[in-house]
């Protein structure tokens, strides 16, 4: 489980739907993708593309290099990387719903108190800080 899965989805989200610049967005990224402490290895997997097309991203075409990408391919990762996300985002919460919906069993509990307890305001709230 990932604390700071949604912070990741907010960001890409903004991105995608151009609440923010490819260079806001390259800056916070960046800041995040390094900062966070939280995130598993099945997040990274789903992360670390996105991050070598924010490391390949330049946003003026007169010093692109061989290698380097516009904006329309990394918009394109990072809806690849956003689809992927809300997959785990979706999966997590199809354990957690249901759970609450019919009332915990006893052995049930201690699986759902585990997830919802890894999702921590306070991982969440210190990731957002490092990418202010």
């Amino acid at each position: 489980m990932n604390a700071s899965l949604p912070v990741y989805i907010d960001l890409i989200t903004s991105f995608v739907e151009k609440k923010i610049t490819p260079a806001q967005f390259e800056k916070k990224y960046l800041q995040l993708f390094k900062y966070d402490e939280s995130r598993s290895e099945e997040i990274y997997e789903i992360l670390n593309p996105l991050f070598w097309a924010v490391e390949d991203f330049c946003p003026y075409p007169e010093l692109r290099e061989k290698g380097d990408i516009d904006e329309d391919r990394l918009l394109e990762s990072a809806i690849t990387t956003l689809d992927n996300l809300k997959k785990i985002d979706s999966s997590i919460l199809s354990i957690i719903i249901p759970q609450m919906e019919k009332g915990f069993e006893k052995e049930d509990r201690s699986l759902t108190d585990r997830l919802v307890n890894s999702i921590s305001l306070q991982n969440i709230t210190s990731v957002k800080k490092s990418m202010s």
